[in-house]
């Protein structure tokens, strides 16, 4: 919590509009290079405008990479909130190239309930977590993880449920909970920590599977879902799209 205290301002305008920055660019390379139509160079710009969390936590705290403790924390704060912003453009994008979304007003209320929805989620779930528990007694100090894990499912279905982010809620929830005292706090720190390998571990067997190189990089697991969503909305050249990313990233 001191660090995203720390640099909330910088890491809040890299995260929404350094995003935004970052697609515009990338729609013009794409529009250049692949001969994209506007709207889909924009979601492809979009799409790999998101910066992977995993892989900069691995970078930052794994690698022995020495840099100013303000960068870091900026770097930090700003790779695990910039994801709701890419989904935001992924989906208003989507919808206004499938024809759901036809007028700013309701691209303006998916921007608006994304973030302040996800952001009460994640605050009042993340606040209920700590005080759950703490008060619950369990017999088996092993289930605190699992309550703990519980909570994050429920913050990221209820936030997506109401229109939030469930990306951003989650996030939200992690960083309360993650700052305050609660029971068994080393046990639970070590068990989401395994399953977080667990999980990447999976997708790039998984990715691996997919392309049968071992070349893919760690920061390419966010961008290569979010490429996922126009193959399931059936937006036109989709295909092209997420072929685009999954070599890009």
């Amino acid at each position: 919590m001191a660090s995203v205290q720390r640099v909330w301002k910088p890491a809040l305008a890299l995260s929404t509009v350094g995003v935004l920055v970052t697609s515009l660019l990338n729609d013009l390379a794409a529009a250049w290079v692949l001969k994209l139509p506007i709207l889909q160079g924009l979601l492809l710009g979009s799409i790999v405008g998101s910066t992977d969390a995993a892989a900069v936590f691995s970078v930052l705290r794994t690698s022995g990479l020495k840099l100013p403790e303000r960068l870091t924390a900026t770097v930090e704060v700003k790779s695990g909130s910039n994801d709701p912003m890419a989904i935001f453009l992924t989906l208003g994008l989507i919808g206004v190239i499938t024809g759901s979304t036809d007028s700013a007003q309701q691209l303006a209320l998916l921007f608006v309930s994304q973030f302040s929805v996800g952001r009460l989620v994640g605050i009042a779930v993340g606040c209920l977590a700590v005080r759950a528990v703490n008060r619950i007694n369990l017999d088996y100090p092993g289930l605190y993880p699992l309550l703990a894990l519980a909570f994050g499912l429920v913050t990221f279905g209820l936030a997506a449920v109401l229109g939030g982010s469930g990306f951003l809620a989650v996030y939200i929830a992690g960083i309360v909970l993650g700052s305050s005292s609660i029971v068994f706090r080393r046990g639970i720190f070590a068990f989401h920590d395994a399953v977080a390998w667990l999980g990447q571990i999976v997708l790039f067997v998984m990715l691996g599977l997919l392309c049968f190189l071992s070349w893919v990089g760690l920061k390419g697991a966010v961008p290569i879902t979010l490429a996922t969503f126009p193959l399931m909305a059936g937006v036109p050249q989709s295909r092209l799209i997420f072929n685009a990313v999954f070599l890009w990233c």
